[in-house]
């Protein structure tokens, strides 16, 4: 398919050699007289290679990827160093000849898919002609610089991307690539953003936490794509990452940040064997391996059943999301569901919730069979189940402030035991370690704290039951624990929580027992030394053996907690 000339054609050449990217002392603000969010930051990505920037959330990893590519969200400003863009300044461009630059010779995969996959288009469109990739959802107007002066037609765009879709490793590509965003779930949809910005062999890839949503296995398939994709066309990547373990098999160099600046750079290698910095050794030692819990479960054997789930069924246009799924959460006792992205456990987690009737079985909350409560009763009863989404920008509304979100649920269920709404979203944050944030919009806030809040908020109503759907799927290892922290003191008070997830890790470390989901079913379910130590059905048993294992060994000395 032939290419007009653009303003980005003469980068791209150049880029078989050049670094398609060169950071130097890049500064960016909070407004032009604001606090500094990244601070001298310089780094080079090489054509071919892979350089990872790693940190913890709010560290200033997604800001100074963004700032490369010339796409700050409101509110930042760059107010110092150099950025060359494939041999460009992105900053001295005009925002139409800075689109066409992106449009010809960059690929971006950003963090959020849902926000980034506009609903009323057909995922195939999508992916053909993908949105600039500035997260705010103007469409590309450069589309001619990578297609030419033709646009595809309907069944062109389709067959293009079921293809790209199918190499992604998604089922049925070429039926789901007619589709709309909402028939996908978390996982399907990050796959079809990278399908969508590997799709013309761009000079640079910026890929921003691009497998979060992604079990094991698929991270593996994504991330060797992304690789061999970038080798073949002598393309850069930047990878925008919390998962240490990926980076160390990944990367060829690693930048690690803290509070916007690089503290540490060097051949990913020699980061991890042997780290200067005590907050890269501390990192490192927050990384999770596959540690099975073997004490015996909480609770006992015989405690008493919150949630039951009996013979659920679910279908979606004819597609069975779930089938025959049966099984029961006791009081204090903490449940995760494992499996592959699109495996249903998310379509479980709402069934449980009350939020979509089952098309047989039923689910029963305290004895109650919520299919057949009346409108009033099933709210009520809701204040004692509380979910937790995987995006929790999606979830709070961005117009309102952190206190009013945490105090939404009173306002609904009644303050419930406290004293008043102000004193309760006053000790909720200070219980998620967010006290005095009352009067900020979640726009102001890292990805880790506004899960917190969507935490808090699930608190404020004092439930029996959470559901948390890849909660801490978005986060750095150390805010994971934050969050996992907080959940377990939920269980120690007596909550159960139900945590729906695709990382083993955490599922063998926190969980009383472990359902594994295949296809809709229940395949596997018991305590995880028996499940994930030493599973039974081979789709466990894949599942486990697509964790990669630690690449570099790391010093005996890892023991430090991250700095404050």
């Amino acid at each position: 398919m032939g290419r007009r000339a653009g303003p980005a054609a003469g980068a791209r050449g150049a880029a078989v050699s050049a670094p398609p990217l060169v950071v130097e002392g890049l500064e960016v603000r909070a407004g032009r007289a604001g606090p500094a969010v990244v601070r001298g930051v310089s780094l080079t990505v090489p054509a071919g290679g892979c350089l990872a920037l790693v940190g913890e959330s709010g560290s200033g990893k997604s800001v100074t990827a963004l700032a490369a590519l010339g796409r700050l969200p409101p509110g930042l400003v760059r107010t110092g160093g150099r950025v060359a863009l494939l041999g460009r300044n992105p900053a001295a461009l005009p925002e139409r000849a800075l689109r066409a630059l992106l449009a010809e010779g960059t690929g971006f995969v950003p963090q959020d898919p849902l926000a980034a996959l506009d609903p009323l288009h057909p995922v195939a469109d999508q992916i053909v002609a993908p949105r600039c990739p500035d997260g705010w959802g103007r469409l590309n107007e450069a589309l001619s610089a990578v297609l030419g002066s033709r646009r595809p037609g309907r069944a062109e765009r389709r067959r293009v991307a079921a293809a790209l879709l199918e190499r992604m490793g998604l089922r049925d590509a070429e039926a789901r690539a007619g589709a709309f965003p909402h028939a996908f779930s978390g996982g399907m949809r990050q796959r079809a953003l990278i399908a969508a910005a590997t799709r013309h062999a761009p000079a640079l890839v910026v890929a921003d936490e691009p497998t979060t949503a992604l079990d094991a296995a698929v991270e593996r398939q994504v991330l060797t794509l992304l690789r061999e994709a970038a080798a073949e066309a002598g393309a850069g990547l930047l990878l925008v990452s919390h998962d240490l373990g990926l980076v160390a098999w990944f990367a060829d160099r690693v930048a690690v940040m803290r509070e916007g600046r690089i503290v540490e750079e060097g051949e990913t290698e020699a980061v991890f064997r042997a780290p200067r910095e005590a907050y890269t050794r501390a990192l490192l030692g927050a990384s999770p391996a596959l540690r099975v819990r073997r004490v015996a479960p909480r609770p006992p054997p015989g405690g008493r059943v919150l949630l039951s789930v009996e013979g659920v069924s679910r279908r979606y246009g004819g597609v069975a999301a779930l089938t025959g799924a049966t099984l029961s959460v006791q009081e204090g006792e903490f449940l995760a569901v494992v499996g592959e992205s699109g495996s249903g456990k998310s379509t479980l987690g709402r069934l449980m919730l009350g939020l979509e009737a089952p098309d047989e079985g039923r689910v029963l909350f305290a004895g109650e069979d919520l299919a057949r409560l009346r409108p009033a009763a099933l709210r009520r009863l809701r204040a004692e189940m509380q979910p937790v989404f995987q995006d929790p920008l999606s979830s709070l509304d961005p117009r309102w402030s952190v206190g009013r979100s945490v105090a939404e649920p009173l306002r609904v269920a009644g303050l419930r035991g406290w004293p008043s709404e102000r004193e309760a979203v006053a000790a909720l944050l200070e219980r998620v370690g967010l006290g005095g944030m009352e009067r900020r919009r979640p726009s102001e806030l890292s990805g880790g704290q506004r899960q917190r809040v969507a935490i808090a908020r699930a608190l404020a109503p004092r439930p029996r039951l959470i559901v948390a759907d890849e909660a801490v799927s978005a986060l750095d290892v150390t805010t994971q624990g934050r969050v996992m922290a907080l959940l377990a003191a939920f269980r120690r008070e007596g909550g159960a929580v139900v945590f729906v997830t695709h990382d083993l890790r955490l599922a063998a470390e926190e969980a009383d027992r472990v359902a594994v989901v295949e296809a809709g079913r229940i395949v596997e379910l018991g305590p995880p030394d028996a499940v994930l130590g030493a599973p039974s059905h081979p789709y466990t048993q894949r599942l486990v053996g697509a964790l990669l294992p630690p690449r570099f060994p790391l010093p005996a000395t890892l023991s430090e907690e991250v700095p404050s």
